[in-house]
């Protein structure tokens, strides 16, 4: 969200991606670009998506990765509506955070064969409104449910590690492959005024 001070901005301010395709273990949302306000013709401030499942909500904070540009995230879905209920599943996500939508290459290692990119690590969208089909990257991936509902997002090198509710030893915390890069933060990591 790029809300350039509008405190007065809602929903219908940002642009609505879709989960176009939401299996039993995987994510896909749509692609649409955001059509930024202030840049020309810009109908936009930034982008959002619902998340599918009753009471799915992001409980932990996202990681932004620079060398890939997405965000990284974990949900949780209770299982119990009560707020402090044990039990549950959630999902892995990674999203493009140009516009909240799936990634262009493959974000992580879908398909369990330790490699990123393969075939089995996209997905086909819908046809689009010129009759194309696109092929992303799943934009999530459903989270073991023997470890029970994921923690926070955790990434080392080209590793996403993801603890959970049903881990208790450091053996037990899923570790999969994500995508690698050659690059390195190179702006603005963070600021703070000394005098005001």
């Amino acid at each position: 969200v790029w809300d350039r001070g509008d405190g007065s901005l809602g929903r219908q301010s940002l642009l609505k991606q879709t989960v176009t395709g939401s299996g039993a273990s995987g994510r896909v949302i749509s692609t649409d670009a955001v059509n930024w306000k202030g840049t020309g013709t810009g109908q936009h401030y930034g982008c959002y998506f619902d998340l599918p499942d009753k009471g799915e909500r992001v409980v932990t904070d996202p990681r932004y990765r620079q060398i890939d540009g997405l965000v990284y995230f974990n949900t949780l879905i209770p299982t119990d509506p009560r707020p402090c209920a044990v039990g549950g599943s959630g999902w892995l996500m990674a999203v493009e955070a140009k516009n909240c939508g799936s990634p262009e290459s493959a974000a992580f290692d879908y398909d369990g064969d330790d490699l990123v990119g393969s075939k089995g690590d996209y997905a086909k969208l819908p046809k689009n409104k010129s009759g194309k089909e696109q092929s992303v990257g799943f934009a999530g991936k459903k989270y073991t449910a023997a470890k029970g509902t994921p923690a926070g997002v955790n990434i080392a090198g080209d590793r996403r590690f993801t603890p959970g509710s049903g881990t208790g030893e450091a053996a037990e915390i899923q570790s999969e492959r994500v995508q690698s890069g050659t690059g390195f933060m190179t702006k603005r990591l963070s600021w703070e005024q000394l005098f005001p």
